[in-house]
């Protein structure tokens, strides 16, 4: 059991001067019910101590298992998060090559289909980050924003690059919005890679140590 809470060492603390304070009143009870009296308020205080104690134990229970819990889903969706990673880098790359030279049809298709990837990765889109929340770091939190403004960037590109008028064919229209979708795309991916970098060093940790116990 890990060590107690501090505030169940206050309680502890308080019951134990209260006992050390009381103690000559025990001394000089004389009476059945004095002693009664006694006996009771140190039954109160220990029911009360025991309760707190109790309720420390189940609660670092209760983290553990929900320690154990995010790790394993960590491990879990580790690839798919890499993959997604990979997809929007490689969304990013295209789309600042668009910003310096908008004029190749080939990278159009390049645009539509990083961007296609994204929009339709339910895998990760509806993950349930908040099981990640246990691992600390802001893990939960740098990948809930990295993916949402990768996510928002990946379907402007794509709405924009499916568009078949004459201000898509534009070069200096194209190029506008692609330093445009830039920002987003940057943004978002810088913070969706810290976030699984740090997840990516829990994983490994927590899978070498099972492997050990295996």
């Amino acid at each position: 059991m890990e060590k107690l809470d501090k505030w169940v060492i206050l309680v502890i603390g308080l019951a134990g001067g209260w006992v050390i304070s009381t103690a000559p009143g025990w001394v000089h009870a004389t009476s059945y019910e004095n002693w009664w009296s006694v006996a009771t308020a140190i039954g109160t205080v220990g029911a009360v101590i025991i309760a707190v104690v109790l309720h420390q134990v189940n609660r670092t229970e209760t983290a553990g298992r929900q320690l154990e819990v995010a790790r394993l889903y960590a491990l879990e969706n580790r690839v798919r998060l890499q993959y997604f990673l990979n997809i929007a880098s490689q969304l990013q790359e295209s789309n600042f090559a668009q910003v310096k030279d908008p004029n190749i049809a080939e990278r159009r298709q390049d645009l539509l289909w990083f961007s296609s990837q994204i929009i339709q990765f339910d895998d990760v889109l509806k993950l349930d980050l908040a099981r990640l929340t246990p691992l600390g770091d802001g893990i939960s939190a740098k990948l809930a924003v990295g993916i949402s403004q990768t996510f928002q960037a990946a379907t402007a590109i794509h709405a924009f690059s499916s568009r078949q008028d004459c201000l898509v064919s534009d070069p200096e229209v194209q190029k506008q919005y692609a330093a445009h979708a830039h920002v987003w795309l940057h943004g978002g991916n810088s913070i969706l890679r810290e976030g699984f970098e740090a997840l990516s060093t829990v994983s490994d940790k927590y899978f070498r140590t099972a492997f050990k116990r295996a």
